[in-house]
């Protein structure tokens, strides 16, 4: 996911903005995130202060290798690269105008190609399996023979 905040235009201090994300899955939290982007709060120390742009990248449910060579913590200029706690990764810059396109755009773009790979390997799978199930003709079906005898295989073990 990937998501572009701009707080006023040129010149301008922007209005008040809070945002939030609360990711799970199965397991828990994967991220729970809360901004308070409102013109006190950015104002107070270690908070956005002067800046105006945000531009967040969200991976979650795998953990992606960051775009280029970034560790993790400061990457560069109002740049963060965050692993998570769990399964995902979050790439977050900052600044005063412009997006930084050439960080956050290029992440988000092999970030979601790895997850697209990842995903057709997954349904690439589950087709082999599907297609390797006992009785399944070439093209994938079951003769309706082999329908009816699989459903009556368990009346059959219970007697």
């Amino acid at each position: 996911m990937q998501e572009k905040l701009v707080l006023g235009r040129a010149g301008q201090t922007g209005g008040d903005l809070t945002t939030s994300l609360d990711a799970h899955d199965d397991t828990g939290p994967l991220q729970v995130e809360y901004l308070d982007l409102r013109r006190l709060a950015r104002q107070m120390p270690g908070v956005f202060g002067n800046l105006r742009s945000m531009d967040t990248v969200t991976a979650l449910g795998w953990t992606p290798e960051p775009f280029g060579e970034p560790d993790a913590g400061t990457t560069g200029p109002g740049e963060t690269y965050f692993p998570l706690n769990r399964s995902g990764a979050a790439l977050r810059w900052m600044g005063l105008g412009r997006f930084r396109d050439e960080l956050c755009d290029p992440t988000f773009a092999a970030w979601r190609e790895d997850a697209m790979h990842n995903f057709r390997r997954q349904r690439a799978a589950q087709r082999l399996r599907h297609e390797a199930e006992p009785g399944r003709r070439e093209d994938g079906h079951v003769p309706a023979g082999a329908i009816m005898a699989s459903a009556a295989e368990p009346n059959r073990r219970a007697r």
